[in-house]
């Protein structure tokens, strides 16, 4: 799941949480969710997907306490700032 959303494979990301159920508030090891990895890379379409499937903004904040909106703005992806607020 992290791996479409940070190259943008919404049908992808979309089979993987309607059809298996993946969990959308699992972490990696750096503690970065797949919200996060969306929002950092300035998948729209995707952020408004995982947080339209129960993702929450809260379990999303990494193990630096960069939190999905941070990491939007510092990356310059004003289209997903709204969003993830």
């Amino acid at each position: 799941l992290r791996e479409d959303c940070r190259k943008g494979n919404i049908d992808s990301v979309r089979k993987l949480v309607l059809e298996t159920g993946v969990n959308v508030n699992a972490c990696d090891d750096l503690g970065q969710t797949p919200l996060w990895i969306a929002s950092f890379h300035g998948r729209q379409d995707i952020v408004l997907f995982l947080l339209s499937s129960s993702a929450r903004t809260e379990a999303a904040t990494e193990k630096e306490g960069y939190t999905p909106l941070w990491v939007a703005c510092q990356e310059g992806h004003v289209s997903v700032t709204p969003v993830a607020l």
